[in-house]
């Protein structure tokens, strides 16, 4: 086993036992269990529709953005979609995305540059809504108005990413001659990884100069996102006062927790940030810690599972893990 690959595991695992142990310091298990049987089925039923819903859309928007080739198809997104996300939630470092990219290039015969940068804009746009997510609640929500400051940098970060992306759509040629202007600051040895970097997005944005398309992009990049939305949502149904714009904040904490890397299944970090974001609102204690378990339980048992079968039905091995994982790195 290599190093890098024993280093991210060991990672993985310290900072998904750090996570776990600031979630479960302050609450009582046995309290966590009892509102967890409290939950009705039908709740538990929805929110796990919820998860290949949001992965259904997710595949949508991905065709929708994946640029036009010849000799390419774009059959099948859906399971290699469902399939990364079950390895994430196995497996540290987000290996989950390499399997992806390596997948649309073999199966959709995609180039390793347009599969890498279809993921890039992808988390670039997810960004964007879950920052919106931040800063709507945090003016809408009175007890947030002490987040004021976050609120108005989460809205400055929505606003500066959707001007770039409109920029780019009204000045494809000029913002390009800008883009590369930039090297001349970046050290040397970061010039060839920039410039790849930007070819593989620009690969991927043929569909930002079409009304019609980014209207369509914006409203599934919402979908998705409010699917989470309604699972957090549900689960806080019988809180007083717990509606919409408390959900998508607690999506947005939800969402920085699942941004560190290396723990597998974004175990631990997720419970821990979830938590806080709730804590924020006012759910405290057992209340909150239920509200956090299901959300992820549900969600990683639902999409591993049908992972698995996609992986199998496929013809899949662990191997092509693994090889995923370095030809992303080469």
């Amino acid at each position: 086993m290599k190093v890098s690959t024993i280093v991210q595991v060991a990672g993985g695992l310290i900072i998904a036992s750090a996570g776990l142990y600031i979630f479960f310091k302050d609450v009582d298990i046995k309290e966590i269990g009892s509102h967890i049987q409290q939950t009705e089925w039908w709740v538990i039923a929805l929110v796990a529709l919820m998860s290949p819903i949001s992965l259904w859309l997710r595949a949508l928007r991905w065709r929708l953005m994946l640029p036009r080739r010849k000799n390419t198809h774009k059959h099948g997104l859906f399971s290699i979609t469902v399939i990364a996300f079950a390895v994430n939630n196995i497996l540290p470092a987000r290996l989950g995305e390499a399997v992806r990219a390596v997948l649309l290039w073999r199966r959709n015969r995609f180039t390793i540059a347009e599969s890498v940068g279809s993921l890039v804009l992808e988390r670039a746009i997810d960004s964007t809504v879950f920052l919106s997510c931040l800063f709507l609640p945090i003016f809408f929500v009175g007890s947030l108005e002490n987040l004021l400051p976050l609120g108005v940098f989460g809205g400055a970060g929505f606003a500066g990413i959707l001007m770039t992306f409109l920029f780019y759509a009204i000045f494809p040629d000029f913002t390009k001659k800008m883009s590369s202007k930039v090297l001349f600051i970046i050290p040397g040895k970061f010039h060839d990884w920039f410039r790849k970097l930007g070819n593989e997005l620009i690969s991927n944005l043929d569909w930002i100069f079409s009304l019609r398309k980014s209207f369509v992009v914006a409203v599934l990049s919402y979908a998705i996102i409010f699917c989470y939305v309604v699972m957090i949502w549900l689960l806080g149904i019988k809180l007083s006062g717990f509606a919409v714009f408390q959900s998508m904040f607690g999506v947005a904490f939800a969402a920085l927790g699942s941004a560190i890397p290396l723990a597998p299944g974004y175990v631990g970090t997720l419970h821990a940030v979830l938590q806080k974001g709730l804590a924020l609102l006012g759910v405290q204690g057992s209340s909150a810690a239920a509200i956090t378990v299901l959300y992820h339980a549900i969600g990683y048992v639902v999409v591993t599972f049908m992972g698995i079968v996609f992986f199998f039905t496929l013809k899949l091995s662990v191997d092509d893990i693994g090889k995923a994982k370095q030809q992303i790195g080469d």
